[in-house]
């Protein structure tokens, strides 16, 4: 079992050559030239971690449902011309640095449940491009806007909410968001590697339980990326974690508190049709807030992942502060032969290095 780390302490001038003495092959951070030189010489590969879709500009947020701009994870429209020209010219920039093994993308996706501040942000976007492309495609952008309306004011307000009258048109809506991602992913791949083709491109890509959420299909970008690295955080013990499976699934469960138990019904089923998921069938809120999900699902997602990668390499990222990480560890020990480790802390690393052994 090979090991990547992400982050590190950039003060730490031993800390690369501890890393290759632990076991850890490869680091994950942002662009560093002394720290590339230095993993280099050190035999570790250095990959760069970059954003997809960052914006603090308001005028380049998703718009939802009520006309109102809303950012989620400090990004913004997916279709913006103008953030998927930044996104592009600095994978192309990137993709001409030496020293360097591979680019992760991470954000490369439409808002999520737990990405933003409220429901508003993940029933998204309406923005007038979004809107261009969707007649392009030949959708019913009216019957999407209309359903996409209707199921925010169930999963807001508990109203009633016909499922055969809305779920065609929420199926488009996510089949939207998949198309969108894709050719966005496609052309940002293919500027990577026309710069470098020898350059490895790899994704932070959400779990697939939560994949078909965000327009993220492993099935078609398996075309296009050396590798998956999905995220898989069973227990994320901070207040806010978008894309951990643990916060995404209670925000889903969060659209059914103070509901009665036909909206919340409704909600299960809803969800259940456009995923294939019952994320009622996880834990409650409560639950996954104390424990987070079991180590058993931790494999379970690597297996999905690997099912739908179509052959492509899948590293799994998952927490290194993990108070049962030998467990999950012996969960995708005999599916993969790579793992990522989110996020590097020194105490945490002193701790862990005994479990790591065991599966080096």
């Amino acid at each position: 079992m090979r090991f990547r780390m992400y982050g590190f302490d950039k003060n730490d001038e031993s800390i690369f050559s501890r890393f290759k003495k632990e076991g850890i092959d490869a680091v994950v951070w942002v662009k560093n030239d002394e720290a590339m030189k230095k993993a280099e010489d050190t035999g570790l590969s250095y990959y760069i971690c970059m954003g997809a879709f960052g914006s603090s500009d308001e005028k380049e947020f998703c718009i939802n449902v009520n006309g109102k701009a809303v950012s989620w994870f400090s990004s913004g429209c997916p279709n913006r011309p103008e953030i998927q020209k930044r996104c592009l010219d600095k994978a192309e920039e990137l993709a001409r640095l030496p020293h360097l093994k591979g680019i992760i993308i991470d954000g490369a996706r439409f808002s999520s449940p737990a990405s933003g501040d409220s429901i508003e942000a993940f029933l998204t976007c309406l923005c007038p491009y979004c809107v261009s492309k969707m007649e392009r495609l030949g959708m019913n952008t009216e019957g999407i806007k209309t359903s996409l309306t209707a199921i925010y004011r169930l999963l807001k307000y508990g109203e009633e909410f016909s499922i055969s009258d809305h779920i065609d048109n929420l199926k488009e809506w996510l089949r939207f968001r998949r198309i969108t991602v894709t050719e966005f992913l496609k052309a940002y791949v293919k500027r990577i590697k026309a710069q470098n083709p020898n350059l490895e491109t790899g994704i932070y890509i959400f779990t697939p339980s939560l994949s078909d959420l965000v327009g993220q299909s492993y099935e078609d970008l398996s075309s296009y990326f050396d590798f998956f690295s999905p995220m898989i955080y069973r227990h994320f013990k901070h207040p806010s974690g978008p894309a951990c499976l643990d916060h995404e699934i209670s925000a889903i469960l969060g659209y059914g508190e103070g509901k009665n138990e036909d909206a919340k019904n409704t909600i299960r089923e809803t969800f259940i049709r456009l995923t294939g998921v019952d994320y009622f069938g996880f834990g409650t809120r409560e639950s996954l807030k104390e424990e987070g999900l079991p180590p058993e699902t931790v494999g379970a997602e690597t297996k999905k992942a690997a099912d739908r990668s179509c052959g492509r390499r899948v590293i799994p990222i998952i927490l290194l502060d993990d108070d049962r990480l030998e467990r999950s560890l012996g969960q995708i020990s005999n599916l993969v032969d790579e793992i990522d480790f989110y996020v590097y802390d020194k105490t945490v690393f002193d701790k862990a290095i005994a479990v790591l052994k065991k599966f080096s």
